[in-house]
């Protein structure tokens, strides 16, 4: 029997916004432009601006979260709202996915419990499943919501909240949202960190949405390349309001390789690597004992290296474990096996790497908001790190800039000075965080899930900033799982899949000319079944996708980073990278490489 589709809440009238001259104040300053809009059920609300220009503010006020200290002016009608009991005044339905994770979770929560908090906001007999938080149809429901997003139940709900992926987080949160069954659904930052597979999953549950009559309100930096119907924009301009019912061009990241002769003219191959990691393995959370007795880790025998003056980037879809790698490096976890060699001495003693992450290698967090804190303002922040940088070694020479020059650096105003972190959006957080880092003139910066929405406006001064630090001999291990990020910041690009490096090689060579099936798959934005972290293979990581699959040797064997072929020789040679010697690939059956070009040609 077939079941009947899921339906909305029941309200009394349709999903429906309309704002009029809808402004966020602090006192007589407006934080946000003044905002009109006319959004009725089953349409999509855009709201579309750059760093920093009060995009998270408008959306979490509309959905009832506002700061003591903010006003709102102007007239906002959200409907439908719950009917009002003798003072109690009418609340508005809707559900928040908010950018911020801190404004619907702590990282000790349990991600079961959490989503359990939605089951009784829909009526009564939602009310009455809640009393069994165990009661088969709710849980049901939540396990298939959980599927569809390429979740493990099994595994997910048996976490806490911080022991997630960033792209972890973001589904969950989106889950918790969509499990409440509101018409009215705010998603701050959609589609942002997520790779082209999540993307499409989450387009088809808002896609579902709007078609129960739904009201979708979203807000990015640049329009999300989702399948959804045409939405209603609105673009914030700096000091100035722009009004459109056309979308803006919604086409992905462009993934267009460096042009020849922009890779750095040495690399670990010809010179001593700054950093080397060699078959790191690396525990997080509670491990699980998968098929074959192996033990399963989120960096399962990584090995990769950076040289001076060179960005690296980690590309890899969501659970991949490319925050793990970066907090392991940074030395926040400590790892199982393997080797991490500085210079060339070996670093696997944990005191030692966090002494070496305060003087050489800082990490900038993926969730930033969560590491600064709220106690401080950005300025004691700041203040703080410098104090840190004169007390030490080899640090006499770092840059001395005022707060103010800093923040400048970074395309952030000086206004943010004295705002303590809970008044920051997610992407001036992390920008903040960099600015921390910079003060302390690391020699390499590990750069996790940078909020990048392209390489012009305010991006173009991060991309200026990463060339002008890597002039300087500074390093940049970069994780992402969008490939057009990976070709604006790296030089070189290592693709990561379930723990291990596949792949690693000149980033135009990678992007132009992968080797490996699972690198294929991700810049085609291929949608691919999510690992089972419980069951880890005996041999290569993609095995269970891959279409050029080998039995029985890919299944028992775990494939080696190996260089396919010596360079070419001759006229050849000439015409070719110099990093095409250190392109490498796990693979036992890895994709044909196109032959050199000729040099006459």
């Amino acid at each position: 029997m077939q079941r009947e589709p899921e339906t909305l809440a029941e309200s009394t009238s349709p999903a429906r916004v309309e704002l009029d001259s809808f402004q966020v104040r602090a006192g007589t300053s407006p934080l946000t432009p003044a905002l009109d809009w006319r959004l009725k059920a089953g349409e999509f609300g855009l709201l579309l601006g750059g760093l920093g220009s009060g995009k998270s503010l408008i959306m979490e006020t509309l959905a009832g979260v506002v700061r003591p200290d903010l006003t709102v002016s102007g007239r906002a009608h959200l409907e439908p709202r719950t009917a009002a009991s003798g003072r109690r005044a009418a609340s508005v339905r809707v559900s928040l996915v908010p950018q911020d994770s801190r404004l619907a979770a702590f990282g000790t929560d349990q991600v079961d419990s959490l989503l359990g908090a939605g089951w009784h906001r829909s009526g009564l007999r939602r009310w009455i499943q809640r009393l069994d938080r165990r009661s088969d149809a709710a849980r049901e429901e939540t396990e298939r919501l959980l599927e569809a997003l390429a979740l493990s139940p099994r595994r997910v709900l048996t976490l806490e909240f911080r022991e997630l992926s960033g792209g972890e987080r973001h589904r969950v949160l989106l889950a918790m949202a969509l499990l409440e069954k509101n018409p009215l659904l705010i998603y701050d930052g959609l589609g942002e960190g997520l790779d082209p597979g999540d993307r499409r999953r989450v387009e088809r549950l808002l896609r579902d949405h709007l078609t129960k009559g739904g009201l979708l309100l979203a807000a990015a930096r640049r329009a999300p390349s989702l399948d959804l119907p045409e939405p209603r924009c609105v673009t914030l301009g700096a000091g100035r309001r722009q009004t459109s019912t056309r979308p803006p061009s919604s086409s992905p990241t462009s993934v267009v390789p460096p042009p020849p002769g922009t890779e750095p003219p040495q690399g670990p191959a010809a010179s001593e690597a700054l950093l080397r990691v060699e078959d790191l393995r690396v525990g997080r959370g509670r491990r699980r004992i998968g098929g074959g007795g192996r033990a399963a880790y989120p960096i399962d025998g990584a090995s990769l290296e950076v040289a001076t003056g060179e960005a690296v980037a980690v590309l890899g879809a969501s659970g991949s474990g490319k925050t793990t790698l970066l907090e392991a490096l940074g030395g926040l976890l400590v790892p199982t096996s393997g080797k991490i060699r500085w210079r060339g001495g070996v670093m696997l003693d944990p005191r030692r790497l966090l002494r070496r992450r305060y003087a050489s290698i800082q990490l900038v967090f993926q969730d930033a908001a969560q590491a600064l804190g709220d106690e401080r303002t950005v300025r004691q922040h700041l203040r703080g790190a410098a104090r840190l940088a004169r007390q030490l070694e080899g640090k006499a020479g770092a840059e001395t800039l005022e707060p103010e020059a800093w923040l400048s650096r970074v395309g952030l105003p000086a206004r943010l000075l004295d705002l303590s972190t809970d008044h920051l959006s997610a992407g001036e957080a992390q920008r903040i965080d960099l600015v921390r880092s910079l003060v302390l003139d690391p020699e390499l910066i590990l750069l996790d899930a940078p909020r990048v929405g392209g390489v012009d406006s305010d991006d173009g001064q991060l991309l200026a900033l990463a060339a002008a630090r890597k002039a300087r001999g500074k390093a940049f291990l970069v994780a992402t799982s969008d490939p057009g990020i990976a070709a604006a910041l790296a030089d070189r690009i290592a693709v990561l899949v379930a723990g291990r490096i596949v792949e690693i090689g000149a980033a135009r060579e990678v992007l132009a000319s992968p080797l490996h099936p699972a690198t294929a798959a991700q810049l085609e934005g291929r949608e691919l079944p999510p690992p089972e972290p419980q069951r880890p293979p005996r041999g290569c990581p993609f095995v269970g996708s891959c279409p050029r699959r080998m039995l029985p040797l890919c299944d028992e064997e775990m494939p080696r980073l190996v260089q396919l072929a010596p360079p070419p020789t001759g006229l050849a040679a000439a015409a070719s990278s110099t990093a095409s010697a250190s392109h490498r690939v796990a693979c036992h059956n890895p994709l044909p490489s196109p032959p050199p070009e000729d040099s006459a040609s």
